[in-house]
């Protein structure tokens, strides 16, 4: 995590240019609700604006029945494991 912090120019370069690339070809998506969560508490419409603009470039991720299922699925088994261990 410390040599992401400390990046230099270049290495920053070389990331936003792939993070860019990845938006363009749409091999990236977000859902409704994580972009509402991005969204929200920002204070400043400028800033809010800015932001709604550069998340314009993310395609939205259909979010189906099956989807909150899995999540919630996913969401117990961490739980439980977690718990299990704690308990052990």
């Amino acid at each position: 995590m410390e040599r992401l912090l400390r990046r230099s120019k270049e290495e920053e370069q070389v990331l936003r240019r792939n993070i860019f690339e990845l938006v363009e070809s749409s091999r990236v998506a977000i859902i409704g609700p994580i972009r509402q969560e991005i969204l929200c508490g920002i204070r400043d419409p400028i800033r809010f604006e800015k932001l709604l603009e550069y998340l314009d470039g993310f395609s939205d991720e259909e979010i189906v029945t099956k989807d909150y299922e899995d999540a919630a699925r996913l969401q117990n088994l961490c739980f439980f494991e977690r718990y299990r261990l704690v308990s052990d």
